[in-house]
């Protein structure tokens, strides 16, 4: 019993630990967010960036976020326009970003960052 208690405290602080974040935000200091896409553990993915965000700023530990130009309403599209930086308030209109996908930093994140489905 306690055993199983200890590995299931493990599992959820290894998850907590490993989760990745982009967050939506309507102004320039990222202070007012008006959504996220979180991934925890060892998952990854993409986040769309919806309409009415005008910044998002990223934060992964281990992981790498990069930033995509388009998306198809679930998956990122079009061209890769950059690596984002982790806890950095960028502005969307400025590098025309649609959708950010998490890629595992240690598990091949360069060919995750270079697929486009």
């Amino acid at each position: 019993m306690r055993a199983t208690a200890t590995l299931l405290v493990v599992a959820g602080l290894a998850s907590t630990a490993f989760g990745a974040a982009t967050k939506f935000f309507t102004d320039d200091k990222c202070n007012d967010e008006i959504g996220k896409k979180v991934f925890n553990g060892l998952s990854s993915g993409d986040a769309i960036i919806p309409d009415d965000a005008k910044f998002i700023k990223t934060d992964a530990i281990l992981d790498t976020w990069f930033a995509y130009q388009s998306n198809d309403g679930k998956s990122c599209k079009g061209d890769l326009l950059t690596r984002m930086k982790d806890g950095e308030c960028t502005p969307v209109d400025k590098l025309g970003i649609g959708c950010t996908r998490l890629c595992s930093g240690g598990l091949g994140g360069g060919d995750c960052a270079a697929q486009t489905l």
